[in-house]
């Protein structure tokens, strides 16, 4: 077992470097999702504070708000190069372990109803609502939701928000203009 462990690592580490190298490559090398970690952008799963993170131009004619779990976090590198200054300002709402879906659950890492998240994900709609952005992208990592629960929730924060928004779109990644 001390052997295949070994063979895995050195074989790991081998084809990382390779990839390192990999020309078609190169525009991820510096991609980072720790930037919103680092920052503070994200308060962890014992608080429901919302603590809103703005990048780009912060005086920005235009608005896109990423909210979700750390999932959501994981776009957030591709987020800030599509949606480029000077007109936008990218403002990052990220709780872990708290999906963009109004739908209440037993986190085990708690062992117990995730409370923080109920809150935080209220505020954050409601920060929404307020500054009215242009954009919304919702992202969320798997739960033990029911598909009715995935529908009936997301319809829930859609509606919340929808009279705030200029579009609503499940593809505003693909609808930006990358070049």
């Amino acid at each position: 077992l001390c052997c295949g462990v070994f063979w895995v690592a050195m074989y790991w580490s081998q084809k990382a470097s390779e990839w390192s190298d990999d020309a078609s490559l190169a525009p991820y090398k510096n991609a980072r999702v720790d930037i919103l970690f680092n920052q503070g952008c994200d308060q962890w799963y014992m608080s429901s504070e919302v603590n809103p993170c703005v990048y780009g131009n912060e005086n920005g004619s235009r608005t896109v708000v990423l909210i979700g779990d750390s999932i959501a976090s994981q776009w957030f590198p591709a987020v800030l190069d599509i949606y480029k200054e000077p007109e936008w300002k990218v403002v990052a709402l990220i709780k872990s372990a708290c999906p963009a879906v109004d739908e209440k659950q037993h986190y085990k890492r708690l062992g117990r109803d995730y409370f923080e998240c109920y809150k935080w994900r209220d505020n954050a709609f409601k920060y929404i609502t307020e500054i009215k952005p242009d954009v919304v992208i919702m992202s969320s990592g798997l739960m033990d939701f029911t598909q009715d629960q995935w529908v009936k929730g997301t319809s829930r924060v859609l509606g919340r928000i929808e009279n705030d928004i200029e579009k609503i779109t499940d593809n505003a990644l693909n609808n930006a203009q990358m070049w």
